[in-house]
C-alpha cells in the first residue's frame, strides 16, 4: 500500500477523521460506520494523547447509536419512524461535528462517557 493509503489506517489524526467522516456518513449508507467502528477498535489500544479520548467516544457513539436504533425500530409501530429516525441522525450529526472540531483544535473529548455531547 502507499505511504498515504496507511497515514489514514494507523492510529492518529488522519485515521480520526476517517471515523469520523464514515459515521457522518452511515446516515445514508449503513455499512459505513461498521467499517469506522472496526477501525477504531484496531486503533484503540496503540492510540495515545488526546487521541484516546476520541477512540473511546467514538465507540461509544456508535454503540449508543445502535442501541438507539434497535429501540426505534421496535417503536416503528406506536410511534412515527421518522420522527425518531431524524432525532437518531440529528444526535449523530452533533456528536460528530464536536468530536470533529475539538480533533481540529488538538483538544480531548472532556468527557468521552458522556450520552450526550
Amino acid at each position: 500500500m502507499s505511504d498515504e493509503v496507511t497515514e489514514y489506517l494507523r492510529p492518529g489524526k488522519k485515521n480520526l477523521i476517517l471515523i469520523y467522516i464514515l459515521y457522518l456518513s452511515g446516515a445514508l449508507v449503513p455499512l459505513f460506520p461498521l467499517i469506522g467502528v472496526v477501525m477504531a477498535y484496531i486503533n484503540k489500544d496503540i492510540s495515545e494523547g488526546i487521541f484516546s479520548s476520541h477512540y473511546i467516544y467514538l465507540l461509544r457513539t456508535f454503540y449508543i447509536g445502535f442501541i438507539i436504533l434497535v429501540i426505534c425500530s421496535m417503536l416503528v409501530f406506536i410511534v412515527e419512524e421518522i420522527f425518531l429516525y431524524a432525532l437518531l441522525v440529528v444526535w449523530l450529526v452533533v456528536r460528530v461535528v464536536v468530536g470533529l472540531k475539538n480533533l481540529v483544535d488538538n483538544k480531548p473529548i472532556r468527557n468521552p462517557d458522556t450520552y450526550l455531547i
